[in-house]
């Protein structure tokens, strides 16, 4: 009855006449309807009427948090962030939104603008590019020729030879070892513009996205590098324990096991292996690889994973004694 009651009650809100604030009623709105995106929504497209920046993302936030699959929140949080000139973390929302929605065109023209911002123009230029291709509405032609103005303006400031992705790469490795995993990313991104098949460069920019934890981009994107190259023993042991993360235990052995058999000698891989297993509800294979790890690993640094190894073989043993003494067939 209660909820019935706040379905109705919505549309009573916003019956009368729009007044010069109508952030109060979509607070109350959200309140009846917290994971209904559209009040999200409207609550957004209002704070943006009135310049509110730093409210919509508040509430946009929130959104994305109690909303059932609030996608669009991204979107708006992109617009939201680019307003205030925070170009960084309008260009997280974008290609988070575009991870999503690969093919909706919007995001890659808020990208384009962002990136230029961001002095990164071989991205911007492919944001741009993607934007052209996709759209197809005679409503939005202004926007496909902004674009392509865009294009012009970046083709004709660029420097021939375009940039050596070599140099985007070098960058990116030190952005990645300061933890500057947003300028990381950005520049892995702009090398991958100009060498797209490069797998270690896909590993790279996957190890980056794994950083900033997220983790299913990471996951796509490690996938693409051991695809072009199959041979990178790096690329499969941060595959493993990404997908691990993503709670795919058995694609997870097997990237584990693929490093083992490129690394024969490299027994790190190992803890990661035994902890699969483990969380896999294979007690038997889990002590076998966290048994291999304790008693090979010889790495000063790592005495203290030893030390964990070893602790929970022992309380794995135990709880493979129990099993057999109850008597009971383990479950499948």
């Amino acid at each position: 009855m209660r909820t019935t009651f706040a379905l109705l009650l919505v549309p009573l809100v916003f019956s009368t006449a729009a007044r010069a604030d109508d952030l109060p009623k979509w607070e109350f709105a959200i309140s009846l309807r917290p994971t209904d995106g559209a009040m999200y929504d409207g609550y957004a497209t209002e704070a943006f009427r009135q310049g509110k920046y730093e409210e919509a993302i508040t509430k946009l936030n929130e959104g994305i948090t109690k909303a059932d699959h609030y996608e669009q929140g991204y979107y708006w949080l992109a617009y939201a962030y680019k307003h205030k000139h925070d170009w960084q973390h309008a260009a997280e929302n974008y290609r988070r939104y575009i991870g999503l929605h690969p093919e909706k065109g919007d995001a890659y023209f808020g990208l384009g603008a962002v990136l230029v911002q961001l002095g990164d123009k071989l991205a911007a230029k492919a944001a741009y590019e993607k934007y052209i291709e996709l759209e197809k509405s005679p409503a939005k032609q202004k926007f496909i020729e902004q674009s392509k103005a865009a294009v012009a303006d970046i083709n004709r400031e660029l420097t021939p030879p375009a940039a050596d992705p070599r140099e985007r790469e070098a960058a990116g490795d030190r952005a990645l070892a300061a933890g500057s995993y947003t300028e990381a990313e950005n520049a892995f991104h702009t090398a991958l513009s100009a060498d797209g098949k490069n797998g270690r460069l896909k590993e790279k920019l996957g190890r980056t996205l794994y950083l900033e934890k997220r983790t299913d981009d990471a996951v796509k994107v490690l996938y693409e590098a051991v695809q072009l190259d199959a041979k990178a023993p790096i690329a499969w042991y941060n595959l493993g324990r990404a997908l691990r993360k993503a709670g795919k235990f058995n694609d997870a052995i097997t990237a584990y096991r693929t490093y083992s058999q490129l690394q024969p000698d490299d027994v790190d891989v190992y803890y990661g292996l035994g902890e699969t297993y483990k969380a896999a509800g294979d007690r038997v294979h889990s002590i076998e690889a966290l048994r291999k790890y304790a008693t090979e690993q010889k790495k000063p640094e790592s005495r203290q994973l030893v030390d964990k190894a070893r602790a929970e073989i022992q309380a794995l043993e135990a709880e493979e004694i129990r099993a057999h003494q109850s008597g009971k067939l383990p479950e499948e």
